[in-house]
């Protein structure tokens, strides 16, 4: 299951049919209210890598990252209570 997603996660997202319909780094250049970007384990299946990520944050200066370890795709089920942490702090940042 894990391997399944992050090979996929690994075509699609680096196909040039992916790149081509969806330019997510100019998408986020345009956005200017602050952004919780949480992401967990490549190697469980999370979509957003690090270097996304840091990639993600230079686009749009407003984006907080919150790297939940052992999460795959489905963080907030794996992985609730750190999740929920990760949400209630970048809340309180905001509010």
């Amino acid at each position: 299951h894990t391997r399944y997603w992050r090979d996929w996660n690994s075509d699609v997202c680096s196909s040039d049919l992916f790149r081509d319909r969806f330019d997510w780094q100019a998408m986020l250049g345009r956005v200017h209210c602050p952004v919780l970007l949480v992401t967990g384990d490549p190697e469980r299946g999370a979509l957003a890598t690090a270097e996304a990520a840091t990639v993600a944050k230079r686009c749009c200066p407003t984006l907080d990252v919150a790297t939940i370890p052992d999460a795959s795709h489905n963080i907030n089920s794996d992985e609730f209570d750190r999740y929920l942490a990760a949400l209630h702090g970048f809340l309180s940042r905001v509010s």
